[in-house]
């Protein structure tokens, strides 16, 4: 009994002793891996500490960068005459108090070039630095799908009842962020509520967008690219609205973020700076037309048919001609006595009520090369206007289309002889058959016009001429591959509640991407009066590099 008490006993002790070295154990590995965390906690500091000031040094960059978009948008001129601005030569504060920091540095060497400029900026926090290469050129009227100066329909197309076009200019022709008639003093009177041109439900706009006045949206419009209002108030945002409503709620998509405000740009009262490019002689190796000049441009070459013009270069009038030297072509209106062109009209008729001594461009054809087209007055689409291709390889394919008054999409309306079933409420149908233009002939209406081509307008707008007569049974879209800029919101057609077609034609608009950044630019188109400079490019330069190693 006694030996095994005293086993018992001396095997209680055994594992007593075991409990509390397994105890003493664990506390000292517990100690041992407090230490390391601690240890490592420690050690991360700095690493965390890095990784902020890395951040907040491409944030101080980008500061830089807006820093100096804002000098050279407040003087046009600031690349090539900077002011004495001590962030070119050392580190200045982004805020004040603030410990990050950018410097700057400018290469215009390219500008006259390409009209681009390279701006290089280091941030700096703490010890960090970070640099940033940006490619920066003038927006131009190639950079977005549609610009517009004001957001109505041209009163020159539709002016108020009872009113002139001049009266309804006076009443109209209003930003609707500025000064004017409307309601608070601001933008249109509300007698222009007609005029306001309104982006609509099924409408896809798949390109850059650019205004100087805020958009009339209504329902469910769709913006696939980004989206500039020149209203210059923050205040303004989102830069776009409604003020008629009825649409069954609004609500725009904007698939890059919605509008962004303050960014105007200005158009040239004319083209006429271009018809040097065609005076006859060694200098001028374009066409010079005279009156209305109807054109049919077949890959690189074209037959024109011109009976006003009178002296011209060589190979500019006849049958499948080359097409110009300088690919350049301007039509004028008929010029005063004195000039070798000066004469009286050889064609009392035109399509679209113009005098006939006005300088009008009727253009259709399939172009292979490149090409500008300059009117005095306006230039009507008689037919598809159209690219061979959009490959990369081969000749350059890109035609320019600028009119001082209107870019015009033929559609001949009636009220005789108009069938059974094809008038509209008050009597208008679409001209069918054939309209002669001297010895040539074209088929009208035109059925979905398809258009590849950078328009320019610039004292009215791109238009489908008669937009708002006639029935659309069968008229289908216009179908636009390049960019349209107008002193006013292009017009196709006019739509009801929902975005329902009632007269013209529906849109399909696409943004032709070649244009973007100046990657492709008809020949010798023309620059805004006045423009704002943004980004094209952007390089987030190695770690710690500086502006002599990015």
């Amino acid at each position: 009994m006694m030996s095994r008490f005293l086993c018992r006993r001396l095997a209680n002790r055994d594992d007593s002793g075991f409990a509390m070295l397994t105890v003493l154990l664990a506390m000292v590995i517990l100690t041992l891996l407090g230490s390391v965390l601690l240890a490592n906690g420690l050690s991360a500091l700095p690493l965390a500490r890095h990784q902020q000031d890395f951040n907040a040094a491409l944030g101080a960059a980008e500061a830089g960068v807006d820093d100096y978009i804002a000098r050279l948008n407040q003087n046009y001129n600031y690349a090539t005459s900077p002011d004495s601005n001590t962030a070119f030569t050392s580190f200045v504060p982004v805020a004040a108090g603030s410990p990050s920091s950018y410097t700057y540095a400018v290469d215009s060497s390219q500008l006259a070039a390409t009209g681009g400029i390279t701006l290089s900026v280091t941030g700096q926090t703490g010890k960090v630095t970070r640099t940033v290469r940006v490619g920066l050129r003038p927006y131009g009227f190639l950079d977005a799908l549609s610009q517009t100066d004001y957001n109505i329909v041209d009163p020159a197309l539709f002016p108020l009842p009872g009113l002139s076009v001049d009266q309804t200019l006076a009443a109209c022709k209003y930003h609707a962020w500025g000064p004017g008639p409307g309601p608070g003093g601001r933008g249109p009177s509300t007698a222009c509520a007609g005029l306001l041109n309104y982006w609509v439900t099924g409408n896809v706009l798949d390109g850059p967008m650019q205004s100087n006045d805020d958009y009339y949206l209504c329902g469910k419009p769709q913006f696939l690219d980004t989206v500039d209002s020149g209203d210059p108030s923050a205040a303004g945002a989102p830069y776009w609205m409604n003020p008629s409503g009825g649409c069954g709620g609004d609500a725009p998509v904007f698939k890059k973020g919605v509008p962004n405000g303050q960014h105007l740009i200005t158009l040239p009262p004319s083209g006429k700076v271009l018809q040097s490019k065609t005076t006859p002689g060694i200098l001028g190796t374009g066409c010079l037309y005279t009156g209305p000049t109807a054109i049919t441009i077949t890959g690189a070459t074209m037959t024109v048919l011109s009976p006003d013009t009178k002296l011209t270069n060589v190979n500019c009038v006849g049958t499948n001609v080359p097409l110009p030297v300088n690919r350049t072509i301007y039509v004028q209106d008929i010029p005063g006595i004195g000039d070798p062109n000066f004469g009286i009209c050889m064609i009392t008729v035109t399509w679209n009520a113009d005098a006939c001594d006005k300088g009008n461009a009727y253009i259709r054809g399939t172009l292979s090369d490149d090409l500008t087209i300059v009117a005095d007055n306006n230039i009507i689409l008689t037919g598809n206007v159209t690219y061979d291709s959009f490959t990369a390889t081969g000749p350059r394919r890109v035609l320019g289309l600028i009119a001082t008054n209107s870019v015009l999409v033929n559609h001949p309306v009636t009220q005789t002889g108009c069938a059974a079933g094809t008038a509209d409420s008050a009597g208008w149908c679409n001209v069918t058959g054939t309209v002669a233009f001297g010895s040539d002939n074209y088929a009208v209406p035109l059925i979905n016009p398809t258009i590849n081509a950078a328009m320019l307008s610039l004292q009215h707008s791109f238009s489908v001429l008669n937009f708002d007569k006639g029935l659309t049974t069968g008229l289908g879209a216009v179908r636009l591959t390049g960019s349209v800029a107008g002193l006013f919101m292009d017009t196709e057609g006019v739509f009801g509640a929902g975005g329902a077609l009632i007269h013209g034609y529906d849109v399909n608009y696409a943004y032709d991407n070649r244009l973007r950044n100046g990657g492709l630019v008809p020949p010798n188109f023309l620059d805004p009066a006045a423009t704002f400079w943004h980004r094209i490019s952007f390089t987030d330069c190695s770690s710690g590099a500086t502006l002599r190693s990015c």
